[in-house]
């Protein structure tokens, strides 16, 4: 082979180590801005629109739903004490529980691409409620009627955090965090009846009207599907709030404390 084809050959493999760098640095370039993005936002699933909105990091949100509560609400306790004229009855309690559907808006930002600072309001009325407890007295002489009348609104507002993690072609799935504070106006009637043998004795009544603040925390868990800008979820949390007791008569108390297990169906849109 003559020296010039051999030297020519040498600088063709010598430039092709160059070209392919040069190549690489381009290619690079270009897919840069898609890798650091993608790397930013995490996995995309088909539920997750794409593009920077995908986390939803700097984005407000709101929406609304229906909460399902099941709730240890007012408990009736009769305490033996000896009234004047009236007989001693033994100790006893009735428990009212609720399960009421109730409205709820839920409004927040996501602070980062794993977080979010959110509030929820909701409310619910507990109307006309009566219930009734009959008893005897220590000797077995006289029975005592209880008729107990409540009317109660709960104004509800939960303000927390929720952290989140991607779940692959579904969504994502968050746990949260908070606190509760709140409004109860309330009013209380008992009428007490009482019945000697055969005969009956003087009926007492009572009321009790006031308005109570409300606070405590709440712990959950939620999932959530995302089409484009707009999200539904289903989420189920634990609420624990204090109590408030006060005393129709001297032998008659009531312990009001609205907490227990909820769960939440919401849907909205970010912007």
């Amino acid at each position: 082979m003559p020296p010039q084809a051999v030297l020519a050959g040498n600088q063709r493999l010598r430039s092709l180590p160059m070209a392919g760098l040069l190549l690489s640095l381009v290619m690079a370039a270009v897919m840069w801005p898609q890798t650091a993005s993608a790397y930013q936002l995490g996995p995309q699933g088909p539920f997750m629109p794409p593009g920077p909105g995908a986390m939803y990091s700097g984005h407000f949100y709101l929406g609304g739903g229906v909460k399902y509560r099941n709730l240890e609400m007012v408990e009736l306790r009769v305490l033996s004490v000896q009234e004047p004229g009236s007989p001693v009855f033994p100790e006893a309690r009735y428990s009212f529980t609720d399960k009421p559907w109730t409205p709820v808006i839920e409004f927040g930002v996501h602070s980062s691409n794993f977080f979010d600072l959110f509030g929820q309001f909701s409310w619910f009325s507990v109307s006309n409620h009566i219930f009734t407890g009959i008893q005897e007295s220590s000797g077995g002489a006289a029975v005592e009627t209880i008729t107990y009348n409540l009317d109660m609104t709960v104004y509800e507002l939960r303000t927390g955090g929720r952290s989140w993690q991607p779940l692959w072609g579904i969504g994502r799935l968050g746990v949260s965090l908070g606190a509760i504070v709140g409004i109860v106006p309330f009013e209380v009637k008992v009428r007490r009846e009482f019945t000697l043998g055969l005969a009956p004795l003087p009926n007492a009544s009572g009321q009790h009207q006031d308005r109570w603040w409300l606070v405590g925390g709440f712990g959950g868990i939620e999932a959530e599907a995302d089409i484009s800008r707009f999200f539904v979820k289903a989420g189920v949390d634990y609420s624990i709030t204090d109590e408030y007791t006060f005393k129709t008569f001297l032998n008659t108390e009531t312990w009001m404390k609205p907490q227990g297990l909820c769960a939440n169906f919401i849907g909205g849109f970010r912007f």
